[in-house]
């Protein structure tokens, strides 16, 4: 959901806007939560400042505990000029990194309540995505796609955004702080 708005992007805009590389904290592999395995380029430490980090983590946010060298990565990027950004369960790190404070935030709404108890602290919302500054953050699913063709208009104008929206088959591009989640009740007339 983050890199193929990228890759869209580039692709209408007919030079390269975008580049990405993927990288895990040892430079091994990950496995995503579907199950498979993902190849990336480097470790965490030799990444360069670059335009923006964005943490992607798993279904169980409490695997990251606090002081692990992934926070100090991050806060090294920040300090060096990266924006950092988290999806959905990402937050977490992102927060226990330290980078959240006097900021506004979000995460997927299924673990708001976890959050909101572990950083209680922090400003949370239940928007979208949030870009704070030099930090954002992300609801996750199809708000990632949201929160990159905002990327995307920042970098190539709201045509473009809009063309990759087409391209992707997403009929309308939500705002930063529409809610992550809607009531669905059903009216029925008997």
């Amino acid at each position: 959901g983050a890199i193929e708005p990228l890759r869209s992007a580039n692709r209408m805009a007919e030079r390269q806007l975008f580049e990405w590389r993927l990288v895990s904290v040892d430079g091994n592999p990950v496995v995503a939560s579907n199950g498979i395995p993902i190849s990336v380029h480097e470790s965490l430490d030799k990444v360069k400042p670059a335009d923006a980090l964005v943490v992607c983590a798993g279904l169980d946010p409490t695997q990251f505990g606090r002081g692990q060298k992934i926070h100090h990565h991050l806060r090294r990027l920040s300090r060096h000029g990266s924006m950092v950004g988290a999806i959905s369960t990402g937050s977490f790190i992102v927060a226990d990194a330290g980078l959240l404070a006097d900021r506004r935030c979000t995460v997927h709404w299924e673990y708001v309540d976890l959050f909101r108890s572990r950083y209680p602290a922090l400003n949370v919302t239940q928007d979208l995505f949030i870009v704070d500054r030099d930090i954002f953050t992300c609801s996750g699913g199809t708000a990632t796609l949201d929160m990159m063709l905002h990327f995307v208009s920042e970098a190539g104008g709201p045509q473009l955004a809009l063309a990759v929206a087409e391209q992707l088959m997403h009929p309308h591009i939500r705002g930063s702080v529409d809610q992550d989640r809607k009531s669905t009740r059903l009216n029925s007339s008997h």
